[in-house]
């Protein structure tokens, strides 16, 4: 049986690359309230954020993000666009519905979105500044 998708209406960020290299690896998200974040910095530093409480200024700097890396051009292609000789060990996923209604949906299916390293650069800092803020 095929089930459609259940949309989400309260606001919710989920941005994760996983990969052989736990050190490229990254996990971020927000919802119900709470941010979550885990990734290494260029540095090599581990950074693990917990239950940080979200709020109205993270989100307005999360979409601000967003918009300058182009995260809301990014697409999700579908499985079956994807031919199954191509392998590849790395997976990235990533969804969100904004405060003020601009949703996105990605994936890797034909290969990481343009401008995907400075994104998550930027997003790391934006997890980074309000868990220093806290």
């Amino acid at each position: 049986m095929f089930f459609k998708k259940n949309t989400e209406n309260a606001p919710y960020f989920v941005f994760n690359f996983g990969c052989s290299s736990s050190e490229k690896c990254v996990s971020l998200s927000a919802k119900n309230g709470l941010a979550n974040a885990e990734w290494y910095d260029e540095n090599g530093e581990h950074h693990v954020i917990e239950n940080l409480s979200v709020t109205e200024a993270f989100w307005n700097a999360l979409a601000a993000v967003a918009e300058e890396t182009g995260i809301f051009e990014w697409k999700a292609y579908k499985l079956f666009n994807r031919f199954a000789s191509e392998i590849n060990l790395e997976v990235f996923n990533g969804e969100g519905v904004f405060p003020d209604g601009r949703t996105f949906e990605a994936n890797n299916m034909h290969g990481l979105p343009e401008g995907f390293e400075s994104a998550v650069n930027a997003l790391t800092a934006v997890f980074a500044k309000f868990s220093h803020n806290a």
